[in-house]
């Protein structure tokens, strides 16, 4: 295996870090916009929406709601497919 080989292999992996860190920001950041206290954000790679998905990342939300009462929910996010929520449920 030569330099140039390794330098591709780490290259791609920190565009896959940047590219993560970007899709967990803008859930939260939707998330929040909606008026919803983010309590924590979960990578869940085979949660809910996952088959099939090749460009985006599927996030766990827990979050509270106006009324303190805790939801969570499944969220895909990509860089440029945007933000969707899907299979809430109530916690508490």
């Amino acid at each position: 295996m030569d330099w140039s080989t390794i330098f591709i292999i780490i290259g791609a992996f920190l565009i896959w870090i940047i590219l993560f860190f970007i899709c967990k920001a803008s859930a939260k950041f939707e998330t929040e916009r909606q008026g919803k206290f983010v309590i924590s954000i979960k990578w869940a790679p085979f949660g809910y929406g996952w088959f099939g998905e090749k460009d985006a990342f599927i996030f766990k939300i827990k979050y509270k709601d106006m009324d303190d009462s805790i939801h969570t929910v499944y969220c895909k996010s990509g860089i440029f497919s945007g933000v969707y929520f899907a299979k809430e449920e109530q916690d508490e």
